[in-house]
């Protein structure tokens, strides 16, 4: 087999680039049948089982995962140096290789135990219980600490094997601190001689492993609210979103197992993070560029992965082409056919793409499928087909999937479940009969509730704009005014904007 042929590091990345090109089931066997040959790929197979698992949200798959991540952090710590053998390693004569192999080993384990420490807090988190929370940031907390220091280890012995092969020499390097690791003081490994310092291209792999999770853990971290960065900081974390961006530009560009995710992450960034939160204001195309550079850099490695074909769609979506975004969804649905979740998450961006153009009918097909295969808010996706339902003109099919959703409740905290569950009150309660234009208006509100709207191209817009122009019912004119007023914003028609929210005005 070729896979017999490679080291560790090689059949690591082999191993994420098969899963990435829909290898799911293939890259699962290749990491479990050699994931007690060492560390590196132990992390692999546990990662694959953590990153199922968040796609599915199912609670034995959330367990496994958690339970595979301890069982890599302990054979990790098993083999840590301590104090017995750290003084049996100074009696001993070692030669500048195996020196030089030990630390690399042990920076490994050190990367992978800030990962797994990571990994379990995100799982952690998934539960939104108040003491999944307080131990999940007790897990960050210690990952974070792991995180600064290795960083900075590899970052100088890097940094010095690179001014050493500029210089053509091995003579003193003198550090200097830069943004990138000012929190932390130099080690104790600059008195290494060179001979002893692992090669270039070792820890141009560990400055690589080192940068994902790192730039990861700083890019979430600075996308907090400010009242709860502020509480980040007082336990000694930090964010700052340009060093993550460098650190996961660093790890993607890396031969690292986790290069190619570092630019999946990337595309999560530029393509969802960067329109959901308006970090560029109301230019949902603020990421564009970046995520078309990064796509056509991996186009020649990556031509049908599903993940790929993905964010190709995302990006076509925030560039206001609808119709060939479809396209693109489909494809990836299609490339995705033997992983049911990567289908999901297609099919949840095809649901609205559909109601994007009102295309109630094969919106309502997703939303449908979503509410009986997803695990992650049943009841939202209930709501989505009830509303889809009621557009349609089938109002009794409609308030039978609203009289379900109080039931799907799962999480009384989460605003989505909050939101939808109220709506569905209200329709119960007869206090919002719906007729098809009451249902459509519904759809409509949630197009301007999650900033889609400007996602519309001008003919939908228009489409839109004429849609609500046929509200009469006073009680839901104020409503219709608000998305109005939004529709025409987005049009750059500004003086119908102010005239319709003045409207707005007098009638609330």
């Amino acid at each position: 087999m070729q896979d017999r042929k490679m080291d560790d590091p090689q059949m690591a990345l082999y191993g994420i680039k098969v899963m990435l090109n829909n290898g799911f089931k293939e890259s699962e066997d290749l990491f479990n049948e050699y994931k007690n040959r060492s560390p590196l790929m132990s992390a692999g197979a546990s990662f694959v089982q953590f990153l199922h698992a968040l796609m599915t949200f199912e609670e034995d798959q959330l367990q496994e995962a958690a339970a595979a991540l301890k069982q890599t952090e302990r054979q990790c710590t098993h083999n840590q140096d301590g104090l017995l053998k750290a003084f049996t390693n100074r009696l001993m004569q070692r030669t500048v290789h195996e020196s030089a192999v030990l630390l690399e080993n042990r920076l490994q384990k050190q990367v992978i135990i800030a990962d797994c420490q990571l990994y379990q807090a995100v799982l952690t988190f998934v539960n939104q219980e108040l003491s999944g929370y307080v131990r999940g940031g007790w897990i960050l907390r210690r990952a974070w600490k792991i995180y600064e220091k290795t960083y900075i280890e590899i970052k100088n012995l890097h940094d010095r094997r690179v001014f050493a092969s500029k210089r053509g020499q091995s003579g003193a390097f003198e550090h200097k601190q830069d943004s990138l690791t000012r929190t932390v003081s130099a080690p104790a490994l600059m008195h290494l001689d060179l001979d002893e310092v692992p090669s270039q291209e070792v820890l141009g792999r560990l400055m690589g492993a080192i940068s994902f999770g790192y730039g990861i853990f700083q890019l979430c971290i600075s996308l907090m609210p400010p009242n709860v960065l502020r509480l980040i900081q007082y336990l000694g974390f930090e964010g700052d979103r340009d060093l993550g961006l460098r650190s996961l530009v660093v790890a993607s560009k890396s031969t690292d197992m986790k290069a190619p995710l570092a630019s999946l992450a990337l595309l999560w960034y530029h393509t969802v993070v960067r329109p959901f939160f308006s970090l560029d204001g109301g230019n949902v195309e603020g990421g564009v560029m970046e995520a078309l550079s990064i796509l056509h850099e991996k186009k020649e490695m990556y031509p049908n992965s599903a993940l790929f074909l993905f964010f190709h769609g995302r990006v076509l979506r925030l560039q206001c082409k609808v119709v060939k975004s479809l396209v693109a969804y489909n494809k990836a649905l299609t490339a995705a056919k033997d992983q049911r979740e990567i289908q999901l998450i297609c099919l949840y961006e095809i649901g609205w793409c559909n109601l994007l153009q009102l295309k109630w009918s094969e919106a309502k097909v997703a939303f449908v499928r979503l509410k009986e295969e997803s695990r992650w808010s049943r009841c939202y996706y209930a709501y989505l087909a009830a509303v889809c339902l009621g557009a349609l003109g089938q109002s009794e099919e409609s308030y039978q999937v609203f009289c379900s959703i109080p039931g799907l409740v799962k999480r009384k905290n989460n605003q989505i479940e909050i939101f939808v569950a109220k709506r569905a009150e209200r329709v119960i309660a007869g206090e919002l009969p719906l007729s098809e234009d009451e249902a459509v208006l519904l759809g409509l509100e949630l197009l301007f509730l999650w900033n889609a709207l400007s996602t519309c191209s001008q003919d939908e817009l228009h489409i839109i704009e004429t849609e609500l122009s046929k509200q009469t019912q006073e009680r839901l004119m104020p409503l219709a005014q608000l998305l109005q007023g939004a529709v025409y914003t987005c049009l750059r028609a500004y003086s119908k904007a102010i005239q319709v929210n003045n409207s707005f005005r007098c009638v609330s």
